[in-house]
């Protein structure tokens, strides 16, 4: 086991932020269950999300990459539904742009779909809440893609959307 932790390292020095392939090698000697692709958007880039989630256990998690129809992903009670609006708010309704923002909007209007599968964690009854007692969205929790949530919600109201979607779901084991 490393001592390292399971953030990316970052150089103060150097202000160079450790490269991903290495941590990915590392990461995955850590978290051999988990999905690269997790590991990239999830604590690669978002590092802080590495402690705000830990209460999951993350070697006790399983995940499985899924195909959706559109109906079958929640657009509302997904846990976090005010992040996803206020990035709907702002790029739908005030126009706010950069580059990330205009990269995922002509994914969606070429696929109709994101790029990369969001991460959803598994909560079919309800019970599953953070330490702090905030509850996680039923039946499924959006941990991260927050920003192609609301892509994805606005891409439905107006059906330009595809039919199916990629999805990991992830529960503990």
């Amino acid at each position: 086991m490393s001592d390292l932790p399971l953030e990316p390292v970052f150089n103060y020095e150097t202000y160079e932020l450790e490269d991903k392939n290495k941590y990915l090698d590392r990461t995955l000697r850590l978290l051999p269950n988990f999905p690269k692709d997790v590991i990239t958007q999830w604590f690669y880039d978002h590092p802080q999300q590495v402690h705000d989630h830990e209460w999951l256990e993350y070697k006790k998690l399983k995940f499985e990459l899924i195909t959706l129809g559109t109906d079958q992903i929640p657009v509302t009670d997904l846990g976090n539904t005010g992040a996803v609006e206020a990035y709907r708010y702002n790029y739908f309704v005030i126009g706010n742009t950069s580059s990330r923002r205009e990269k995922l909007e002509s994914y969606f209007q070429e696929h109709g779909t994101w790029p990369v599968p969001p991460i959803f964690l598994k909560n079919k009854d309800g019970n599953l809440k953070y330490p702090f007692g905030f509850p996680c969205g039923k039946p499924l929790h959006l941990l991260e893609g927050h920003n192609r949530m609301a892509f994805f919600i606005e891409y439905k109201s107006l059906n330009k959307i595809s039919n199916s979607h990629l999805v990991y779901i992830t529960e503990k084991i």
